[in-house]
């Protein structure tokens, strides 16, 4: 049974009073125009050890201090509006962390944003969650790191972090939103997670979105008949069990492109019914495995809106090379591909 529409509405306004993102708004003349960058960064299995030795190994030597060195680089020269660590943050599942060491890990990772200030959410991975510290106590102490914009969702409807964040201009109106979902251990999105996100979307004024996951739904398996335009993959899709969550976006009708991790060797976009299915590719030096030689990766999402209408483009940053190859999801910059 779907929500009330007395707890929906509270719902919804505790997300809307907690969510602080705005636009920039360039002007030029008599022309204007607003952006929000968002910078993905996926898989970093972070375990706290500077010198932990790399898995799958890019160069020699390798150690986790070559990630936090990538990755402050990335941060700077992105500049982002808002960073995303989309699931395995912190690698609790093949190396042993007590609290204190999973906590100390948050720190150093959450430390990218922080110490510039910039907003930051997280969705849940995989192996985020050992035998220290579960998903509602990581949240807990997660939410109260400032600049975190992440928020628990509803109890009892499958996850820990179900929640959406809107972009909003200077007249406090929402031009941009993002959507967040826990896919847990297994991958499976609830019948609960997707009528949430179905009364979120009804709720809202429409304006372009997106949503953030971990583990890739079915519709991220490419077929004989689909060609890359964007991105390459590197391995085999571990997707989770059909849930209907690309159904649920499709009658939602706002979200064009949904970013996912988990496969650290993905870093395509594949279009689905209007929606593209985009991965981050795999930033984590350290405990992350990777093709080896392989170099580490993370993905900016870019929204636009100016006199020629709305656009959210993407691209793909790699350690050592940042030029930009820009891919349109959405809008005249997509229509003017085709």
């Amino acid at each position: 049974m779907l929500f009330s529409a007395l707890l929906l509405q509270t719902l919804v306004s505790v997300l809307a009073a907690n969510s602080n993102l705005f636009a920039k708004e360039t002007c030029t003349g008599q022309s204007c125009e607003q952006s929000f960058t968002v910078l993905q960064i996926p898989d970093m299995h972070f375990t706290g050890d500077a010198l932990f030795l790399c898995r799958d190994a890019p160069h020699d030597p390798c150690h986790e201090s070559n990630m936090i060195t990538f990755l402050n680089d990335l941060v700077d020269h992105v500049q982002p509006d808002l960073i995303v660590f989309t699931g395995d943050q912190v690698e609790d599942k093949e190396v042993t962390h007590n609290r204190e060491q999973v906590k100390a890990a948050i720190d150093k990772y959450s430390a990218l944003a922080i110490t510039r200030q910039i907003p930051w959410a997280i969705v849940f991975g995989n192996h985020d969650e050992g035998g220290s510290m579960n998903r509602q106590e990581m949240l807990e102490y997660v939410a109260q790191k400032p600049f975190s914009c992440s928020h628990f969702g509803p109890p009892d409807i499958g996850g820990v972090g179900n929640y959406d964040l809107d972009v909003k201009d200077r007249a406090n109106k929402s031009v941009f939103r993002m959507y967040f979902i826990d896919t847990g251990d297994s991958g499976k999105v609830s019948l609960g997670q997707n009528q949430y996100l179905q009364l979120l979307a009804a709720s809202r004024e429409p304006v372009p979105a997106v949503l953030f996951a971990h583990i890739p739904i079915p519709e991220y398996i490419l077929t004989e008949k689909d060609i890359l335009w964007h991105g390459h993959q590197g391995e085999k899709v571990s997707e989770g069990p059909q849930s209907g969550l690309l159904d649920t976006l499709i009658k939602m009708g706002d979200v064009k492109a949904m970013f996912v991790g988990h496969d650290h060797g993905n870093n395509y976009c594949i279009e689905r019914t209007r929606i593209q299915l985009c991965y981050g590719g795999g930033s984590g030096y350290g405990a992350a495995y990777n093709k080896e030689k392989a170099p580490r990766t993370a993905r900016v999402i870019h929204w636009q809106r100016d006199n020629r209408g709305q656009s959210i483009s993407t691209w793909i940053q790699i350690d050592g090379n940042y030029t930009k190859s820009e891919y349109p999801l959405f809008g005249y910059k997509k229509d003017h591909m085709l």
